[in-house]
């Protein structure tokens, strides 16, 4: 983790100089694990986010945009309540612990000054903030911790707070090679560094394990000369971050955004080195949270796609086991009309009616199924009664699969558009269009004072070898605007029979051969075709493609197709911002 108690105590000592004596105007809870504090300082408003997100807590200040609730929740008026309106006198860290405390100068229910604390805990998935009097009684947490879920350590209103267990790690300010050298086991030096010092998060215990050439030995050959060695680094490093000698950052941009206040050479990446410790946490957090926000939103769709997938293979099975057992409906109609021919002639014998077959050339005795209970004639009834049920079950059994099967399609049109979406904009559109069409509950209906909504990144655009202007539907509902707002000598293209976008040539005439390859290699590549090593891509003019009614997004049909084989679709280069 990035954020660690190194990070943090250069932080917040950057936040106290620049904001202590600021005035907190307005608290709101945008989400269940967000704060947003407004600060006035020297004229100025700045937006101080606390978040408790078990992915990616942070407190930063950031020109971050979030949705308030036309209704704060009850955490959010408990603040509103005890230090709406107050000074900021302190941010300050207890140690080198994830918590930072924000101490407001307020006043009690009686109009006496009081003070309280608010405490931020970046722990992870166990991060919390917790609202304290200046006696350290617990007035609310943001996550309440009751008894029957933490005996040792319960956050409720009334208790009193205490800090979250160290787990025996010791001050980076005080540690020494000893208490090093007592836990060496089979365990890397970087793991053994992080378990035993606080606030040592495992990427700089890398950085200082590589800075002394430890990488990759096992703890047990580290000698106390190269103990002691580390902890005099370790105890540099707790001394500059404390004492505010540290104005910048550095931000590595690799599979992951990694940041710190200290270079990471182990890293083998170039930095980014920016200037403040808010601006560098503001801005990797940005973009991790940018990446983390579309990665999160593409599993809950695919999860969603996974879902429906599956109950669409139970509803097919089941439906073709309707069908097969329907198939046999032939014997009910037999069955009744031997019954309704034997009327005088026949004999019952407990469960059985014994009858003369009359579609027998021998004309035997044959034994049919009966419900005692019944006549005769009404057994002759039942039996014609699951006879026209079995002809309506397969009549409507097909039906069915044929929905499914269209449902489907469906589905592995959403499920291409998902995996080949790169904006987080874009997922949401496939969101709202899954919520429209029933595959996800609608979203619930929040009033909110303010609401802007995000704007769509419109399709894929690119220019032709030829000069010519190409559009790429990014998902269904895309697609379906692409067709509806094209000219009708406009060329279409699409893959054949697969899910796939759906691809437009602007043109006034005749399209050259260059271009036709040129976007038919696009329609291979943004489709589930991508990994073929041939793919075949039908276009036709604009005006032989239409959609049936009632048909899903993106559905079309089309006629006076031709064909284009593109062999192993290749990433476009040439595309136009």
């Amino acid at each position: 983790m990035s954020l660690d108690g190194f990070v943090l105590n250069a932080h917040c000592l950057e936040l106290n100089a620049t904001y202590r004596g600021a005035k907190l105007e307005k608290v709101h809870q945008p989400t269940a694990n967000t704060l947003t504090l407004q600060l006035s300082s020297a004229g100025k408003r700045h937006r101080l986010v606390a978040s408790v997100d078990p992915q990616l807590p942070r407190l930063v200040v950031s020109s971050e945009q979030l949705d308030n609730p036309h209704t704060p929740p009850f955490f959010c008026l408990l603040l509103r309540k005890h230090i709406e309106g107050s000074r900021l006198e302190r941010i300050s860290m207890p140690g080198f612990e994830r918590v930072i405390f924000l101490d407001f100068a307020s006043r009690d229910e009686l109009g006496n000054p009081a003070t309280f604390r608010l405490c931020v805990e970046l722990t992870g998935r166990h991060s919390n903030i917790i609202l304290t009097r200046d006696n350290a009684v617990i007035v609310d947490a943001i996550k309440r911790i009751s008894l029957n879920t933490s005996t040792t350590r319960p956050l409720l209103p009334g208790l009193k707070y205490e800090l979250p267990p160290t787990q025996d790690k010791q001050d980076p300010r005080s540690i020494g090679a000893k208490d090093i050298m007592e836990r060496l086991s089979l365990k890397a030096v970087p793991s053994i560094l992080s378990d035993t010092v606080q606030g040592l998060s495992q990427l700089l215990a890398r950085e200082i394990a590589h800075r002394h050439d430890l990488i990759g030995l096992p703890s047990t050959e580290v000698t106390l000369k190269q103990a002691t060695a580390m902890v005099n680094e370790i105890g540099h490093l707790a001394s500059r971050a404390t004492t505010e000698s540290i104005h910048s950052g550095y931000i590595y941009r690799g599979d992951k955004v990694l940041f710190h206040v200290f270079p990471l050479t182990h890293l083998n990446i170039d930095p980014l080195q920016v200037e403040g410790i808010n601006a560098t946490i503001a801005l990797a957090l940005g973009t991790a949270t940018a990446t983390q926000s579309t990665e999160v939103l593409r599993q809950r769709l695919r999860k969603t796609i996974h879902t429906h997938t599956e109950k669409n293979v139970r509803k097919t099975a089941a439906l073709n086991e309707d069908i097969r057992l329907s198939q046999q409906r032939d014997e009910f109609k037999r069955y009744g009309e031997l019954l309704y021919a034997n009327i005088g002639t026949c004999k019952i014998t407990g469960a059985f009616a014994e009858v003369t077959d009359f579609y027998s050339e021998s004309l035997e005795r044959v034994h049919i199924p009966i419900d005692p209970k019944l006549g005769h004639t009404d057994n002759a009834k039942a039996y014609f009664k699951r006879y026209n049920r079995a002809l309506n079950t397969e009549k409507h059994g097909l039906e069915r699969l044929k929905d499914t099967s269209a449902q489907q399609e469906y589905l592995l049109t959403l499920e291409t558009s998902i995996e080949h979406a790169e904006e987080l904009s874009t997922l949401r559109e496939i969101e709202a269009e899954m919520r429209e069409q029933g595959l996800m509950p609608k979203a619930p209906v929040v009033a909110y004072k303010k609401r802007v909504a995000p704007a769509s990144t419109g399709p894929r655009r690119f220019v032709s070898p030829d000069g010519l202007s190409i559009e790429v539907g990014r998902n269904n509902l895309q697609n379906e605007q692409l067709v509806k707002q094209a000219s009708p000598s406009d060329v279409w293209l699409h893959v054949q029979k697969a899910p796939g976008s759906h691809v437009l040539i602007h043109a006034q005439g005749d399209v050259p051969e260059s271009t036709l390859l040129f976007a038919a290699n696009l329609a291979a590549y943004y489709s589930s075709q991508r990994s073929s090593a041939l793919v075949p891509v039908d276009y036709t003019e604009r005006k032989h493609v239409k959609r049936p009614n009632g048909a899903k997004p993106g559905f079309v049909i089309y006629e006076n197709q031709q064909t284009i084989y593109v062999r192993n679709p290749k990433e476009p280069e040439a595309k136009q911002e």
